[in-house]
C-alpha cells in the first residue's frame, strides 16, 4: 500500500478494519465463506455504506494476500442531501465553547474549511498573518493548498498566538495534547 501511494491514515483504516474483522472470526485464517458472512453482516448493520466499503477493501485486500479471490458487492453510496447547520445552530456552537485555544480551532476550522488532520499537522511557518494565508501541507488526497485567513479568524488566531506559550512542537501538540 505504501507503494502505491496511499496515505497513513489510509493504511492504518485497513489495519484497523482487518484487526476488527479477525477478532471477530477468532481466527489469522478465515475463509472466504467467513469472510462474505462477515460483509453481509456488516452491509446488513447500522453502518454507514462508506465504512462497509472501506472494510470491503481491506476484506478483498488481506484475502487477495493470502492467495484466494474474494467477491464482495459494492455498497452504492445513497446520495442523501446533507443536513448543514444553520446560523443558530453555528453560533450555539462557538457560544457553548469556553477554551479559548478551542474556540481559535473552532474558528480555523469553520472559517478556512479544514479537516481536523489539516489543523493537527499546521507548524508555526505554516501560517502568514501579513498576508493571511494558510498552507496545508499533504491534506486530503494527499494534496497540499494555499487558503485564505478571513480577518476575523485571523485577529482571533493573532490573540491566541500572543497569548500562547513558544513552542516548537507542531499545532497538534499545542492545539490538542496541550
Amino acid at each position: 500500500m505504501i507503494n502505491r501511494g496511499y496515505r497513513d491514515a489510509s493504511i492504518d483504516d485497513y489495519l484497523k478494519a482487518i484487526r476488527l474483522y479477525l477478532k471477530t472470526q477468532k481466527t489469522i485464517a478465515p475463509s472466504v465463506d467467513e469472510a462474505i458472512e462477515y460483509h453481509s453482516n456488516m452491509a446488513a448493520s447500522n453502518l454507514a455504506r462508506a465504512t462497509v466499503n472501506i472494510r470491503r477493501a481491506a476484506l478483498l485486500a488481506f484475502h487477495k494476500s493470502q492467495g484466494q479471490e474474494l467477491k464482495l458487492p459494492y455498497l452504492k453510496p445513497n446520495n442523501q442531501i446533507p443536513y448543514f447547520f444553520d446560523e443558530n445552530d453555528v453560533a450555539a456552537i462557538f457560544n457553548s465553547c469556553t477554551n479559548f485555544r478551542h474556540y481559535v480551532m473552532l474558528d480555523l476550522m469553520f472559517h478556512c474549511m479544514l479537516l481536523v488532520s489539516d489543523l493537527c499537522n499546521l507548524e508555526d511557518g505554516d501560517v502568514d498573518l501579513k498576508t493571511r494565508t494558510l498552507r496545508i501541507r499533504n491534506g486530503k488526497g494527499g494534496k497540499s493548498a494555499l487558503l485564505p485567513i478571513p480577518p476575523e479568524s485571523a485577529e482571533v488566531l493573532r490573540s491566541y498566538l500572543e497569548v500562547r506559550p513558544p513552542s516548537r512542537y507542531r499545532w497538534k501538540a499545542i492545539l490538542i495534547l496541550h
